[in-house]
Parts: C-alpha cells; structure tokens; sequence
C-alpha cells in the first residue's frame, strides 16, 4: 500500500509541521518499496537455518579490538557448511569438520592494518629471513564451530591443530597453555603467529594469532585472553540441535523486511541480506566499526544488511537523527559532501575517498522514526534513487 506521510514527522509545540509527504511523487527508480513479505514467505530449509545460526552466534564472537584495541580492522563471514571452508582453511581440515559433522559456524578476524586480509596467515608461509625483513601486521582470526554434541566436537579440535601441525611438523612446537590445558597449540619458532584450537560444549574456537614480532610469552598470552573472553559469551548462547536450526525464524526482530531488497530475497544470505545484533555487526562491518561507542549512544540494537544496504533501529527517532551523518563520515573514512537526495527529510550524502574500506564511490544515509538507512552506489542519480527507495520502504513497513 502506498502511503502518505509527514515531510518532518512529530514537530515541535509551536512550530509548523510541513506538509504531506506522498510517496508517489518520489524517484525510486526500478527498486522495491514494498516489504519482502508482500511478494513472499520465508520457507524454511537446513541451508537457510544454517545461516541463521550463524547470525545467532555471530553476535556471540569476541570482536578483535575487545582483545586488543589496535585492532580496529577486519571482517567476518558465516560459514554454514563445511564445504564452504576453503577461503580459511586447508582441505584436510575441511575433511576433518565433515567427518565430525559439522553444523555451521562464523569466522572474524581483526587486525592493525587495513590492508591486511586477516584471514590469510602469510607469515606461516615465509622464511624466516623474510619475515625478519619486514614489519607484520598484528591479528587475531577467530573461526568458532558448532558440532552435534562435546564428543564430537572434542574431537574435531584435536585434529584440527593435528592437521595444522603436520603442515610443518619438523618445525613446529607445541605451546602448553597454562590458563586452558584442554587447548591444542602451537607455534613454529621464529614466526610470528601462534595456531590453537579447543572444545567448548558443542563449540570449538580455532584461533589464529599474530604479532608484529615473534614473541611466544605475548602470543600464548593473548591466546588465553581471547578463549577467556570467547568461552563467556559461549557460556550465554545454548548450542542448537538440527532441528532447532531448522526451525529457527528468518527475521524475528523485523529488521530484514525493512531493508532495501532489490532482488526480493526471502531467504538469509551470507553476501546481501542478512542481520545482526551490535557485536555481530561490529565483526562484519570494514567501515563502522569506529562507531562502537557511536551505536551504544544511540542504543543501536539491529542491523540489517542487504546488497549495498544497512538499515539499523535506534533508541528512537532522536537517536535515528543524530547517528544518520555520523554514518556518513566515521572514524578513518575520509569524505567529501556531495548533493543531498531531493525531497528526502534528513538525508545526506557523500563522496567516498577511502575506497579500500568503502569502496562504492557515493553514500546517502536516511532517518525514518527509530531506524536509520545507509545505501551505496557507484552512481548519484542511482543512489538518490535507492535512499528514496528506502525511505518509502520504511514508511510501507510500518
């Protein structure tokens, strides 16, 4: 249903309030402005399940600069099926998560360096001289795993660092950690990284460290600094059986209908249309992850993502307000203004000059009650259209 809305929402006592806003009469160009459930209904399957579990868990992973505050870069991803595994581990490792039946899991890894593609262990791969050449980027990759039950997932941990080791077995060693005997660790001396893996219930955390420098004490040390801190946020999330995972519910904070959908997605996906909580986010996002501070003020509390697209519900519209340019321009972003979208109430826009981080040449950002969207082109007309799309599309979700 096409509706009508007020230009400025509530106003102030005493001050005008402008007149109707009819949808209509904006440029949405060829994209959707309808919620998804007008066309379709999710319908439920162990892939898509999969994802969702992953979502779950995603904001259940220690973000990297919580371990380390230099560590203000880096991504994450869901890894629904083992087969999936290849950008992150060896095949013989991925031989061993489906032998232990595998249910789903996240990788996230943060780094120092924003160049540095955190889930890639170059220094593991370098001779020593090389590596003694050169300045290393610190990082912490976390890959946490859910099993069908502790047997299996004991095992898996096992012969995860196992399978590691034997890469370079005449040269690495084994690290006893003194806080977590039960993890499996090692290192190869003279490298700059440490590789652990240990059980957790159901769960297994397969970590991947690195410094700028070989030192064990500081890589065994933030090793047991990051188990302590990924084992309590395991501790509050119950491991899920098949058919929990199956049954679990594609959009249960109502976030996802209210995102720009161009291809009418019903289903979660890990590329473009998915949703997190703040730590979830937090991991994922390469250019907001300034903002932590930024989303606890305003009380952001969900994220939705979809193809160029991020809608997140705020404390209220005050809130939506004051986080809409703070997107536009956070912390190591660099930006230039660029003209706002026509008849759009509150939106903004800019031109992007930091196109590792965001690599889309503009962004526009638009408040809509407690919800605020970011959208991103290559393009400004296309651009303008789809925060206009957007804007209509937080209006006919409400």
């Amino acid at each position: 249903m096409i509706v009508a809305i007020s230009a400025t929402g509530c106003g102030v006592s005493g001050t005008p309030t402008a007149g109707e806003l009819d949808l209509r009469r904006l440029d949405t160009g060829p994209y959707p402005i309808e919620p998804i459930e007008t066309g379709a209904e999710y319908d439920h399957s162990m892939l898509g399940g999969r994802l969702l579990a992953g979502m779950r868990l995603a904001d259940n992973v220690v973000t990297g600069s919580v371990i380390d505050p230099a560590l203000t870069y880096g991504s994450a991803d869901l890894i629904p099926d083992a087969a999936w595994v290849h950008n992150y581990m060896t095949e013989a490792n991925r031989t061993v998560l489906e032998r232990n039946r595998y249910l789903y899991g996240v990788v996230a890894g943060s780094t120092n360096n924003k160049s540095y593609d955190v889930f890639v262990n170059y220094a593991a791969d370098d001779d020593l001289a090389a590596l003694a050449r050169r300045k290393n980027p610190a990082f912490i990759s976390t890959f946490i795993m859910q099993f069908p039950d502790a047997t299996a997932a004991t095992r898996a941990a096992a012969e995860l660092e196992e399978t590691d080791f034997q890469v370079a077995a005449d040269g690495n060693q084994r690290v006893p950690l003194a806080k977590h005997q039960e993890a499996h660790t090692h290192w190869r001396p003279g490298v700059p990284t440490i590789g652990s893996a240990a059980a957790h219930g159901s769960y297994v955390v397969y970590l991947n460290i690195g410094l700028g420098d070989p030192n064990l004490d500081r890589l065994a040390e933030l090793t047991e600094k990051t188990y302590d801190a990924q084992f309590a946020l395991l501790d509050k999330l119950p491991a899920l059986s098949p058919k929990e995972v199956l049954r679990l519910d594609n959009d249960p904070q109502d976030i996802l209908r209210r995102v720009l959908n161009p291809g009418r997605s019903v289903s979660p996906s890990a590329i473009d249309f998915f949703s997190y909580g703040p730590t979830g986010f937090l991991n994922w996002t390469r250019s907001l992850r300034g903002l932590r501070d930024t989303f606890a003020a305003v009380g952001a509390d969900r994220f939705g993502v979809g193809w160029g697209t991020i809608a997140i519900r705020t404390r209220d519209a005050d809130a939506a307000r004051a986080l809409a340019p703070k997107l536009l321009q956070p912390p190591g972003i660099e930006v230039v203004a660029t003209d706002a979208p026509p008849n759009i109430p509150g939106g903004g826009c800019v031109e992007n000059r930091s196109e590792l981080l965001r690599p889309k040449r503009f962004s526009c950002t638009v408040p809509y009650h407690r919800y605020v969207a970011m959208v991103e082109s290559n393009q400004i007309v296309d651009v303008h259209q789809k925060v206009a799309a957007q804007y209509a599309l937080f209006a006919n979700s409400e």
